[in-house]
């Protein structure tokens, strides 16, 4: 029996905006995840507007994915960017004790001129002094 103590779950949900439409997105952001290591548990699309997809890796490879993610082209919310640097600074603390935890990501990415900035506290305190 092993000494290790049951790790927290990383179940992440982000927020990105892009101008592409959902179905390259969909299809760009799938093959990207797979060549990082991680797999599609579901994906899709509301009409023109928002693309969804879920996807899981192994912690080991979460630098990969988070650089992936920005090599897309998609523009990450602030939150979205905090979140993926404290599990990647988190991770590279505790390598040996987390390499094989797995990461539960959902990903909306809202199309044509939608913001990324929904639940960014940073941005709600611009739009309140202006």
């Amino acid at each position: 029996m092993s000494d290790r103590k049951p790790s927290a779950d990383w179940n992440l949900v982000l927020i990105s905006s892009s101008p592409d439409g959902p179905e390259r997105i969909l299809r760009f952001l799938s093959g990207a995840v797979s060549a990082c290591g991680g797999w599609v548990t579901s994906r899709g699309n509301s009409g023109e507007e928002c693309a969804e997809i879920e996807f899981e890796f192994p912690r080991a490879n979460c630098v990969e994915v988070y650089s992936v993610l920005v090599a897309t082209g998609i523009t990450l919310s602030h939150r979205a960017h905090r979140e993926l640097t404290e599990l990647c600074q988190c991770t590279s603390y505790l390598l040996e004790a987390t390499a094989y935890d797995i990461v539960r990501l959902h990903l909306t990415v809202y199309t044509h001129g939608v913001r990324a900035t929904e639940g960014d506290e940073t941005d709600e305190r611009k739009t309140e002094a202006a």
